[in-house]
């Protein structure tokens, strides 16, 4: 069984091995043919550009612009792209190794509206303030975490956005895929487990896209679009 402990110590060690192939891997983004420059475009053509934005817009929601919640964050790459179109971006993450990395393009950048967390515990809580975010974000990330904590972050989404704030994330609803490294097997949650868990939190989901491109062979990966319900 692996714990949250063993996830954190995984994805730790990734974070001083290689921290950007560990997250986007490709060849290209080993250290030792690192672009940095390219790998903090990616999200233009990968889940960001060609799911996100058009599933927002072909759904009638406008990009949020207040305060965002990057899940798992790595080194930046999908938290930058938010903070060109938010006020704020907390990006959040359990590898400081990663973490370092993004602090690190912050500088180079001077992005002045990023705030990076390494997180401690299983939950977000107390951590972070509940209904405080217009955008929770998270790709390519709960893919890694078993179902038992994964579907307590999916709940605790839903808790973290303010009423009318928006959610969106990737999570493989069919098969499963070890590794010898507990931090790079891949696990599932089935679809209408986590539709359940983001309406009992007071969410309404708006859109579910499924493709087998995303996460590993023979998986089916889910992209969760949803928004907190207001207030009556």
């Amino acid at each position: 069984m692996i714990t949250f402990d063993d996830l954190r110590d995984g994805w730790s060690k990734w974070g001083t091995k290689d921290p950007y192939w560990s997250t986007v891997t490709l060849p290209r983004f080993m250290l030792n043919q690192l672009d940095r420059e390219e790998y903090y475009k990616t999200p233009e053509t990968t889940e960001f550009g060609t799911l996100f934005v058009p599933m927002l817009e072909q759904n009638g929601i406008g990009f949020p612009d207040g305060v965002g919640f990057d899940f798992g964050c790595g080194c930046g790459r999908n938290t930058f792209f938010l903070a060109e179109r938010m006020r704020w971006v907390i990006g959040y993450d359990i590898s400081p190794g990663h973490l370092r990395e993004a602090e690190r393009w912050m500088v180079e950048t001077d992005a002045r509206n990023v705030i990076f967390i390494q997180g401690e515990e299983e939950s977000l809580f107390p951590s972070m303030f509940r209904e405080c975010y217009d955008l929770v974000f998270s790709v390519l990330v709960l893919q890694h975490i078993p179902p038992d904590i994964s579907m307590r972050y999916i709940r605790e989404f839903t808790q973290l956005l303010s009423p009318g704030g928006v959610g969106f994330f990737h999570i493989p609803v069919e098969g499963y895929q070890e590794s010898q490294d507990p931090a790079l097997s891949l696990f599932s949650v089935p679809q209408g487990s986590v539709e359940a868990e983001i309406e009992r939190g007071g969410c309404q989901v708006i859109e579910i896209r499924r493709n087998e491109r995303t996460s590993g062979p023979d998986m089916v990966a889910g992209f969760f679009l949803f928004v907190k319900e207001e207030r009556t």
